[in-house]
């Protein structure tokens, strides 16, 4: 789509705090390496809605990530949002993907945004890759009208930087919930199911929960995959959200196991994959594992209520 100019922005409001955050909860539960720390800093003046397109800016923030772990073997990879410039109706802001791998030779650093180019011909053979991430990184950064460059020096590290611009307002948007956009008659129809919620984060947990229970929804929950097993050899339950990245057990393993363990029951619990996890494809490699449907956070609340009444089968 980039090559063929076909590629185009969808604009919407999201938190960009948020955004980062739960890209690099999913590094840091991933991260097996302990002398490598991953890190953020994100300025408290930058507002928490912007307006922008959300999934090429996860992009090019996982694209940045993806190398910098890739390269760093030991020390941090940190990731930095500062505001560059500010108006009434527009903002700028500066991010700074960095780490203390192995570097890029001064020579080299104008040809790593190029097509199947990386800095070091034997950095495919140790670290494989095929020289398209930052070249992607680059054009959607231009797609986004804004602009990224790179700091560096053998052995010392990397600083990846770019600049790009979002809409700003003053009046905030109205966030969806059940109580204000769902008829009565849609909160009730989900009355008495039975939710298993599988999440990892407390205050998610917290806030998940006191929302299904507004819609009158017996919920259990688990912390990881391997809580969600036990709590379903012993109960049965009419749907369960599962997130993905979680520690002891991950949910798509937690997903493939529960299939198995289904078919001399000759039962299947929906499954509704509930995760940060929002880029192209996603939806279709958790329905390849067993899922059933999936939900990205943060939450469209009137979306998950939809979802959970398609598995709600009592009148």
């Amino acid at each position: 789509k980039i090559e063929s100019g076909k590629m185009e922005l969808i604009i919407n409001a999201f938190n960009p705090r948020m955004l980062i955050e739960d890209v690099l909860k999913t590094y840091r539960v991933q991260n097996k390496n302990p002398d490598l720390e991953i890190r953020h800093v994100i300025n408290e003046r930058i507002p928490d809605i912007l307006y922008g397109d959300q999934l090429r800016f996860k992009q090019i923030i996982v694209n940045l990530l993806q190398n910098a772990v890739k390269f760093t073997e030991s020390g941090f990879v940190e990731i930095n949002a500062d505001i560059y410039t500010v108006n009434d109706s527009l903002i700028r802001l500066l991010f700074c993907v960095s780490d203390t791998g192995i570097g890029i030779d001064h020579n080299k650093q104008h040809e790593i945004f190029d097509d199947f180019n990386q800095a070091d011909a034997n950095i495919t053979g140790k670290y494989g890759g095929t020289g398209l991430g930052l070249s992607i990184v680059k054009r959607l950064v231009q797609l986004m009208n804004g602009f990224i460059w790179v700091e560096s020096e053998p052995g010392k590290g990397s600083s990846f930087y770019f600049i790009l611009p979002f809409e700003v307002t003053h009046e905030q948007p109205q966030i969806p919930s059940g109580e204000s956009t769902l008829s009565e008659k849609g909160r009730s129809s989900l009355l008495g199911m039975r939710v298993l919620l599988v999440e990892d984060e407390p205050i998610n947990q917290v806030v998940t929960l006191r929302q299904l229970e507004s819609w009158k929804i017996e919920v259990t929950l688990a912390a990881n995959g391997k809580e969600a097993l036990e709590k379903c050899s012993v109960n049965n339950y009419d749907a369960i959200l599962m997130d993905i990245q979680m520690p002891v057990m991950d949910g798509i393993t937690a997903t493939q196991t529960l299939r198995l363990q289904e078919i001399p029951k000759n039962r299947h619990t929906p499954i509704i994959a509930f995760t940060a996890a929002a880029l192209v494809g996603d939806r279709e490699r958790f329905l390849e594992h067993g899922m059933d449907d999936y939900i990205a956070k943060p939450i469209e609340l009137n979306q998950l209520h939809r979802i959970l009444a398609k598995y709600w089968h009592r009148s």
